[in-house]
């Protein structure tokens, strides 16, 4: 409430807390929230998050042992292309799936990062794809180094795709 949006409720601190949720953040981050406060609920939480905490448990294992062999792990940010923006927000599904491959690193706690790292041509459009580097607990500055190693050699970062403007709704794609 701090930093970022702030809206005015009619009067009281939870219709401004509401009005404020409501205003900052978009459909898939409501529906998110909504899914692990329902997740987390009373009579759900020792099935699920008793679950997720084995999962958790086995993807740490599973990380540490590929992190006796590597220093990083490098492989696709998502498992498509770009789309563009606003493109999947009534397809919660498409969502998710997008997010498959940063999930478990996320779950497991691991540092990572995704960086550009080339352009695929989809259509007749030229979509950007993401490379993410994953370290192990706490090499973070490990992760980072080889992110901008790979940025030096490479000029995906500073590559840009042409502008599509959509006759759709009159704005830039």
């Amino acid at each position: 409430m701090r930093y970022g949006v702030r809206k005015d409720g009619s009067g009281s601190l939870a219709s401004m807390y509401g009005a404020t949720r409501d205003a900052g953040f978009g459909p898939e981050v409501k529906r998110r929230i909504l899914l692990g406060t329902y997740v987390l609920s009373a009579g759900y939480y020792d099935a699920w998050y008793g679950r997720a905490l084995k999962v958790r448990s086995l993807l740490r294992r599973d990380f540490e042992q590929a992190f006796e062999h590597v220093d990083v792990l490098a492989g696709p940010t998502s498992p498509t292309a770009a789309f563009r923006l606003g493109e999947k927000k009534d397809d919660p599904v498409a969502m998710y799936l997008a997010d498959v491959l940063t999930v478990p690193v996320s779950l497991a706690g691991l540092p990572a990062i995704s960086v550009p790292c080339g352009f695929v041509d989809e259509g007749g459009k030229r979509l950007p794809i993401g490379l993410q580097l994953v370290g192990r607990a706490r090499a973070d500055a490990r992760v980072l180094r080889v992110a901008r190693a790979f940025e030096s050699a490479t000029d995906f970062a500073r590559a840009r795709p042409p502008h599509h403007v959509s006759t759709a709704k009159g704005g830039a794609a």
